[in-house]
């Protein structure tokens, strides 16, 4: 933490703005975002999804393996609040969700496996509970899940988000949206998985 008349402000804002690089811009969504972002000072897991984050102090950024990073999203690791600039990490665990323009400041430490909504502002020095949902500007907690299927993860399952089926296939979990209360396959925000909810068109 220091003043905008330090020395070290001038310092950091200069080494962060003139280092940036098109690079961030590229292979967006491929195999080679994590790539790039570890030879930026990133210190990120193995396969991890990125299809446009936006990381402005990336030596301050931690990411577990499986995380997913969503369209502008932001981790943000600093901030000027009344002429004193600070700045601190900001952890995602392993499997963690940013929805696109999802945004995490400064001192955020987020558990495995949970979830940042889309267009949700996570106040700086938040510490999220593993398995759980976050949604709202400021974000709040929206939904405790079920422990993740051991089954499932043990096959390869990312969070819980799959359960295992005859045969050794596995199937995606029926969820259901927060927003509109119909089933929908691609929202993952209620991860309560009553067995009464499964939706037929996910259970073939």
């Amino acid at each position: 933490m220091v003043t905008i008349y330090d020395r070290y402000f001038w310092v950091h804002e200069r080494h962060w703005k003139l280092s940036d690089s098109p690079l961030v811009r590229l292979f967006g969504g491929t195999p080679l975002k994590g790539l790039i972002w570890r030879l930026m000072g990133v210190r990120i897991g193995r396969k991890v999804y990125d299809s446009g984050c936006i990381m402005t102090d990336r030596t301050l950024v931690e990411i577990g393996d499986y995380a997913n990073l969503n369209e502008a999203s932001v981790l943000q690791a600093h901030s000027l609040e009344e002429g004193v600039f600070k700045s601190d990490h900001v952890r995602i665990g392993k499997g963690c969700t940013l929805g696109p323009a999802a945004f995490a400041h400064y001192g955020v430490t987020m558990g495995d496996y949970s979830v940042l909504d889309a267009d949700s502002f996570l106040m700086k020095g938040e510490v999220v509970d593993p398995h759980t949902a976050w949604c709202g500007n400021p974000a709040k907690l929206y939904r405790r899940s079920l422990a993740p299927d051991p089954v499932a993860a043990s096959a390869g399952g990312v969070g819980g988000l799959f359960r295992s089926q005859g045969g050794g296939r596995i199937a995606p979990r029926s969820m259901t949206s927060s927003y509109r209360g119909t089933p929908d396959r691609f929202a993952i925000l209620d991860w309560s998985y009553p067995a009464s909810s499964r939706h037929p068109r996910l259970e073939r």
